[in-house]
């Protein structure tokens, strides 16, 4: 009769301690992710831009350049530029030489409601131009 009395008691507590309201789970926020197709041209230059809707630090990678006319994929190095876009001029804040990849190139700060803007140009190593791809994500 103890025994049962024992286990009727550790059952009260274990349903006692179940009952008080857990918090709510709060669900991570997911990354925001920008993807940036352009053109670009022997010797020239080409600006993307996006605007985010929240502020904090963005990766920002090259991660594809291809040829205009369907072919395979290319590792070209290019000047990669990230900044402000204002009155449709680009200035730049941070830059880099890159090649296509799967990692940031970039590691910088966005403000959210700002435009910002990706500024690729050849540094003399097109041969016709290429279409490209960047992606910027805020984590």
């Amino acid at each position: 009769m103890k025994y049962r009395v024992g286990i009727l008691v550790l059952l009260a507590m274990v349903a006692a301690s179940c009952s008080e309201d857990a918090p709510p789970a709060v669900a991570p926020t997911p990354p925001a992710v920008y993807y940036l197709p352009g053109v670009l041209e022997v010797q020239g230059t080409s600006t993307v831009s996006f605007t985010p809707t929240r502020s904090g630090t963005a990766n920002v990678t090259l991660v594809s350049v291809t040829p205009d006319s369907r072919g395979p994929a290319s590792d070209i190095l290019l000047d990669m530029g990230f900044g402000t876009l204002a009155d449709g001029v680009c200035t730049v804040t941070a830059s880099v030489q890159a090649a296509p990849r799967l990692s940031a190139h970039l590691v910088t700060s966005v403000t959210a409601s700002t435009e910002h803007c990706v500024m690729l140009s050849d540094i003399g190593n097109l041969k016709g131009p290429v279409n490209f791809a960047v992606r910027v994500v805020l984590p």
